[in-house]
């Protein structure tokens, strides 16, 4: 918690599908302090959004276009998972959900997240 969690849209590897990320706490010396994460993503998808749950977990919303579909998903990470990684070892999430896939689709516009708790 209190930590600002990103990954960057473009792979580090094409071959490999391989996005850079970091963990950062926002508290104290906390750039001094980040952690460097490594996403291993598959089908061509790339990260667009994430958010962290209460208990630390992540939810990636991740999104596919090219010239013959659009589609999207969510993939998690659990908390202890992310913590237990070296800087050098490939994160690789479990999907939890696939979402809507079409061909002939031009719109390529998943790009937010929201989590909301009911009480």
């Amino acid at each position: 918690s209190n930590s600002l969690v990103m990954f960057c849209e473009d792979p580090i590897s094409d071959a490999e599908n391989i996005f850079l990320g970091w963990v950062v706490p926002l508290h104290g010396k906390g750039f001094l302090k980040q952690k460097q994460l490594r996403l291993k993503l598959t089908d061509q998808f790339k990260p667009t959004d994430l958010a962290v749950l209460k208990n630390g977990d992540l939810i990636i919303l991740e999104r596919m276009h090219n010239d013959t579909d659009t589609s999207f998903r969510l993939e998690m990470v659990p908390f202890n998972h992310i913590h237990a990684m070296s800087h050098e070892e490939a994160i690789v999430p479990a999907c939890i959900a696939q979402g809507w896939k079409h061909p002939d689709n031009l719109v390529d516009n998943m790009e937010g997240l929201s989590v909301d708790y009911i009480d």
